[in-house]
């Protein structure tokens, strides 16, 4: 699977923004897909039905909060000025409307972002 061109420039640049040059993240094209959320305790028990042991789940809504949040206020602040010189108006319109968005559902408990580390069953640990 290729992972090239996964974020569109305005992506890349707003990312860049909020953490530097050469960030790393996770993801990858999200135009016409559907989400379904699922619970913590689902995920434990997709990973024990797909044979995993050890499995630990914890609940990391706490922090993804807090640096969304810490995100959120930073574009639609000292970044915006940056982001409309980058991107113009009403791109950089979209982004800050996105996080804030995601602060909602965040700050709801809507979205319960997690931790999972989990053992395949005869793996040597690393």
């Amino acid at each position: 699977m290729s992972h090239e061109n996964e974020y569109d420039d305005n992506m890349v640049t707003m990312l860049q923004l909020i953490w530097g040059e050469g960030y790393m993240a996770p993801g990858g094209a999200c135009e016409e897909l559907t989400y379904a959320l699922e619970t913590l305790a689902d995920y434990e028990r997709h990973f024990i039905e797909c044979g995993f042991v050890d499995v630990v789940v914890e609940d990391a809504s706490e922090w993804y909060q807090r640096q969304v949040n810490r995100e959120y206020e930073l574009i639609r602040t000292d970044l915006y000025p940056r982001m409309v010189e980058l991107l113009g108006q009403d791109s950089a319109d979209h982004f800050v409307e996105d996080w804030r968005a995601l602060t909602v559902v965040l700050d709801k408990g809507e979205l319960r972002p997690g931790r999972f580390r989990a053992v395949k069953p005869g793996a040597v640990p690393g």
